[in-house]
């Protein structure tokens, strides 16, 4: 008979012993022996009792009732002493000799009853089977605990149970193994032998290739204890799905997600069991497909073969998501082409992840004529063909891309660039392709240009060189809109920088037989610039030749806040300048009270004094816009008496031109260091967005959809993008028409200009790598109605819409744009110059 216990004691302490403290303890002399306490009570025999108390290391011997002395004792320490309980102890006091005497304890020893497991049967047995262990005090037990995971039966469900029999049913979860018995106490009694639990086992299943949704029969022994059966790519179907199943076999419904190969079962015990042979999953076939070649947006291409009902969507090249098929069975699917789809591999897609494809090709334009042939670089040349309303964009001869100005499926008028060169043109479609059309020859310009651009930095306020041919045909050179000083000495143009210039700046060359403009940095003065605008001296009078009067070129870039200079000298006699617009209406100046606009000698009250200063505010540049004399280029007119006008200036911060820095925000308006690496400016098809609400494609009077040039708003005097409320804030591009020579994700910084006009809210720039988007929300402000530049470094590019922690691992990019912040944006902006930046 078993009868060898476990018991797992906790750590003794004064709490364990308390309620066995001796009555009538006090504190004792050294060295005299007391007894405080012992245990645990009550307690197996044959294990350690622990005796506490006073000087027990002097203790001979402890008596145990029914028993006697027991002189093997373990001293821990003077404190601590701990004997064996006899077999044949009984319960009552218990006394500690030693050598003055002996000291009995007030309470009494008890005793936990020895159950024991003499034997267990059946030894082999099945989930459910009837399992009677024998041994005695087996009415103690509270728990029979087999081999395996929650393979426990508590008391209040066993069959039956007396001091020599329990009696149980075999869990589902037990495995095969020895079991333990517990009691109240937590000790546990291991059987000495283990029990075979029988476990299902998986023989076969047929048909062996199915279809999904179909029904397969998986058969074998003890078939009532499979919990689950896995298909390949990790399916599980719980017996709560089972079709039916019996002792021999389980009837199955096959999931849209199974794939081919082994099926497993797993039984409530968490043992698995696998037939050999694989499972075949029945695929789409494809017996034919219509039309495979020529496709646009929108054809419909039908597929017919067999179990295409299995189809669950359709992957194209080029496109991020599965489309849907528009119509369906299991002998056809009809799908729509794609606006951005490309040539390539068509795949459909079934929801467990297999696919079957076939191979499609897009309509290509084709080019049957240019006129003229050969073209005059920097002029107009007219493609003929056909499809050439696919084409987005196109490149000339020396990757010079051209400017188109009209579209149709049959002709396309496009500017040639300058610096363009005899070669194929390529096309670049909507939707990213390529196509390339035969050689077009392109001939030097005949007027004046400029065949390489000057290299260095271009300061406002200074000369700028350009080495040009044709010069004999110049006529006049304007900067920003407004003519510019010059000097032609042979091939060497000089052109004089204006002092407002600043940023991304229009340089247009006039000839006699056409014209050129270049878009070149220009690296802005830092502090007030004071640009001349009128010249003197003109003595004042009130009729022609005495009168003083600016152009409205001299103002239309001028920010508000500017200053209007006035030199002046004042005459001996008393005297006045009456200050009026383009319509002779007085200007009335809140430095002159608010209400004239005349300057007197009375206001002044000082012969001395030489200049008077006016605040540009923007009803006075709206004044003076408004009632601008066209016909005879004037929005200024000074006249008067017995005063003489000296000059007149505009005095901008920081450059000003095209809304100026904002010398208040904390970035201000940074200059535009290289052209060539901004991507979205919105000025053509090269660098504005394919697709999108700001959208090159689509025009609106002579602008793009969302794109204006108002010169009041303009921040160098190009278009620029206009969204209002998140509204129309989505461009993106594809093309490969971004640069990125020498960029780096630690020392460059991507970079845009913007103004908002009201409102609050954020943007998103989005940078794809890989096929995975890389988002940075960028929080914008109002500032004091300026453009500014806000400047976002890579690190802030991350995954899931830019809220993710993985950032945007390399510059691989293959997909560039931007999106409103969300439902929170209620901002009016404009935007312009996106681009890379050294930092």
């Amino acid at each position: 008979m078993h009868t060898v216990m476990r018991k797992i004691f906790k750590t003794l302490s004064v709490a364990i012993f308390a309620l066995l403290l001796l009555a009538g303890c006090k504190k004792d002399d050294a060295g005299k022996v007391t007894l405080q306490a012992f245990g645990p009570c009550p307690i197996l025999r044959g294990t350690p009792l622990t005796i506490l108390g006073n000087n027990l290391d002097n203790v001979t011997a402890v008596v145990f009732p029914g028993h006697g002395e027991v002189t093997q004792i373990d001293v821990v320490s003077k404190s601590e002493i701990r004997v064996v309980v006899p077999q044949s102890a009984t319960e009552g006091p218990i006394t500690i000799r030693f050598e003055d005497g002996e000291i009995i304890s007030k309470a009494s020893l008890s005793f936990t009853e020895p159950y024991s497991i003499a034997s267990v049967s059946p030894a082999t047995a099945r989930a459910g089977n009837e399992i009677t262990i024998s041994g005695d005090y087996l009415w103690k037990i509270t728990s029979v605990v087999f081999s395996g995971t929650d393979a426990v039966i508590d008391s209040v469900d066993f069959v039956e149970k007396t001091r020599t029999t329990i009696k149980v049913n075999l869990p589902r979860e037990a495995v095969s193994g020895r079991f333990y018995i517990t009691d109240g106490y937590g000790n546990q009694l291991y059987s000495d032998s283990a029990i075979n639990v029988i476990q299902p086992v998986i023989t076969g299943f047929s048909p062996t290739t199915v279809k999904a949704g179909g029904n397969i029969t998986v058969t074998g022994t003890n078939m009532d204890l499979i919990k689950s059966i896995t298909f390949a790519g990790g399916v599980v179907v719980e017996d709560t799905s089972f079709v039916s199943r019996t002792l021999e076999e389980i009837v199955i419904t096959v999931p849209a997600r199974a794939q081919s190969g082994v099926i497993t079962g797993t039984a409530y015990s968490l043992i698995t069991t696998s037939a050999s042979g694989e499972l075949t999953m029945l695929m789409p076939t494809i017996s034919s497909v219509t039309p495979t070649v020529d496709l646009t947006h929108g054809t419909e291409i039908t597929v017919t073969g067999t179990n295409l009902d299995l189809v669950s969507s359709v992957s194209f090249p080029n496109v991020v998501d599965g489309v849907n098929p528009t119509a369906q069975t299991a002998t056809e699917v009809k799908v729509a082409f794609p606006e951005v789809a490309r040539s390539g591999r068509v795949l459909l897609n079934m929801v467990n992840g297999d696919t079957v494809g076939f191979n499609v090709s897009t309509l290509k334009p084709a080019v049957t004529g240019y006129t003229p042939n050969p073209v005059q670089a920097g002029t107009v040349v007219t493609i003929a063909g056909t499809n050439l309303d696919l084409v987005a964009s196109l490149k000339f001869g020396g990757n010079k891309a051209g400017k188109i100005t009209a579209t149709t499926a049959t002709e396309l008028t496009v500017e040639v660039p300058i610096d363009a060169t005899t070669g194929e043109v390529v096309f670049t479609m909507t939707n990213g392709e390529t196509a390339v059309a035969p050689e077009l020859t392109i001939e030097l310009p005949v007027f004046c240009f400029a065949p390489t651009l000057p290299e260095g930095e271009i300061n406002a306020g200074e000369m700028v060189i350009f080495d040009v041919l044709n010069g004999d045909k110049l006529t006049g050179v304007e900067v920003k809109g407004a003519a510019a000083q010059y000097i032609l000495t042979g091939a060497k143009l000089y052109v004089l920088v204006p002092n407002n210039a600043n940023g991304n700046t229009a340089f247009k060359f006039i000839s006699s037989n056409g014209e050129v403009t270049y878009m070149l940095n220009v690296i802005g003065k830092s502090g007030p610039v004071e640009t001349v605008v009128w010249t003197g001296p003109v003595d004042m009078t009130w009729n022609d030749g005495g009168r003083a009067m600016v152009s409205w070129s001299a103002f239309e870039d001028v920010p508000a806040g500017s200053i209007l200079k006035i030199t002046f000298t004042q005459h001996e006699a008393w005297g006045q300048v009456q200050i009026n617009n383009g319509a002779w209406t007085q200007i009335n100046f809140a430095e002159l009270g608010g209400s004239t606009g005349t300057i007197t000698t009375d206001f002044l009250g000082d012969k001395t004094i030489t200049f008077q200063e006016f605040v540009l505010t923007q009803e006075v540049l709206t004044n003076l816009e408004t009632n601008n004399d066209v016909a005879n280029d004037r929005c200024l007119i000074l006249q008067g008496n017995d005063w003489t006008i000296v000059q007149i200036s505009i005095i901008t911060t920081g450059g000003g031109g095209g809304g100026g820095d904002d010398p208040e925000g904390p970035e201000g308006l940074d200059p535009v260091q290289d052209p060539e690496y901004v991507y979205f400016d919105f000025n053509d098809e090269t660098k504005n967005s394919w697709w999108g609400q700001v959208n090159v494609n689509t025009h609106v009077g002579d602008l793009w959809q969302g794109v204006e040039n108002d010169p009041a708003f303009s921040v160098d005097g190009t278009p620029y993008a206009h969204v209002n409320n998140g509204e129309g804030l989505f461009f993106r591009n594809s093309a490969n028409n971004m640069k990125l020579d020498g960029v780096t994700l630690t020392d460059w910084v991507v970079k845009f200009d913007v103004r908002v006009l009201s409102g609050s809210g954020a943007i998103r720039l989005e940078l794809q790598s890989g096929g995975t988007q890389y988002m940075a929300i960028v929080n914008l402000e109002n500032k004091n109605d300026s453009w500014y530049t806000a400047t976002v470094p890579f690190s802030d590019f991350v995954d899931n819409w830019g809220i993710g922690t993985n950032p945007l691992p390399d510059l691989n990019i293959d997909e560039f744009g931007a999106a409103d912040g969300g439902a929170g944006n209620t901002m009016e902006l404009l935007i312009d110059n996106v681009r890379f930046e050294h930092k």
